[in-house]
């Protein structure tokens, strides 16, 4: 064989070992199956409508519960000048807060203490106090 045709025989079979290679490679590659790319899915809505009316309950059973500790009467003696009977008096005609009280006029104390007034020294300054109390309160 003559070194030409050696070669040009060399350069075919080293043509036709890589094309088996790679045949044998990229045909390998090609039957691995690719996962194919994630998709978005939807995801299913929970429902909360059983949690919020829980919550709607639990809401109103601590207002209910705020309600009770907020009608309870002010202890009206802590004013000067208002004793067990006269804070008796003002809790039979529906006074029970400091604010109820600020708000009377001192005729309107002396209407509702009738003949007890007498005991008070000076109306306007029952009044004063219970309004300070009544801002201290809020």
């Amino acid at each position: 064989m003559s070194l030409p045709a050696g070669i040009v025989l060399g350069i075919l079979i080293g043509w036709l070992v890589e094309w088996v290679i790679d045949w044998l490679y990229w045909r390998g590659k090609a039957a691995v199956p690719i996962a194919p790319e994630p998709r978005l899915t939807a995801v299913p809505v929970q429902d909360y409508t059983a949690e919020m009316e829980a919550l709607w309950t639990e809401n109103a059973r601590l207002k209910s519960q705020l309600e009770q500790f907020t009608n309870v009467p002010d202890d009206l003696k802590v004013i000067k000048g208002i004793g067990p009977e006269i804070e008796q008096r003002l809790h039979q005609a529906g006074i029970l807060s400091f604010a109820q009280l600020a708000g009377l006029t001192p005729t309107d104390l002396e209407r509702i203490l009738g003949g007890a007034i007498k005991r008070l020294s000076n109306e306007q300054d029952l009044l004063d106090q219970a309004r300070q109390l009544a801002n201290l309160k809020q």
